[in-house]
């Protein structure tokens, strides 16, 4: 098992701030912890609505799988945390990740479901939520070591799921 270890201060280059591995990993387990908050939040609006119980069902699914993709990125976190030596490579792999975020929050943001009036706006909301963080741990892939990228594309295919699921109602 590759364990290569990670500087997690923050440095600046110019006017770019790069973020430590363990930012990035705070970030992928506040999308987690905001999905099952979501998903917990859907299951409740639907079950105000008898002909919405197919998708309160769902969401309770998701909601228990958005916490159990919560732990993986936590043990990934302590494993990495364990090791503190700076690996260069990284730190600049964080700069590449700063400019494709740029001022995208993806769903690092909590949505607020009583706003939203249809059960079919939440179910549009949640496929871009899943999109959204498809798209952010593609990022977050290539810092990651070998078992991490596994622990991370267990988690996309995952997520793509939930994403064609909710994209079928």
């Amino acid at each position: 098992m590759d364990q290569k270890a990670i500087n997690f201060s923050i440095i600046t280059i110019g006017e770019k701030t790069v973020f430590s591995a363990e930012e990035i990993l705070d970030m992928a387990i506040k999308i987690e912890e905001n999905g099952e908050e979501f998903y917990l939040k859907l299951a409740e609006k639907a079950d105000e609505v008898p002909e919405s119980q197919e998708v309160a069902n769902l969401a309770r699914k998701f909601a228990k799988d958005e916490r159990e993709h919560r732990k993986r990125f936590l043990e990934l976190k302590q494993r990495i945390l364990h090791n503190k030596e700076p690996d260069i490579i990284k730190k600049v792999s964080g700069l590449w990740v700063q400019d494709a975020i740029g001022d995208n929050l993806f769903s690092l943001t909590t949505v607020d479901i009583e706003d939203i009036k249809s059960i079919e706006d939440i179910i549009n909301i949640a496929v871009r939520l899943e999109k959204e963080s498809i798209e952010f741990y593609e990022i977050l892939k290539p810092l990651a070591d070998e078992t991490g990228k596994k622990i991370i594309d267990q988690i996309i295919e995952e997520e793509r799921v939930h994403k064609s699921v909710l994209a079928s109602f």
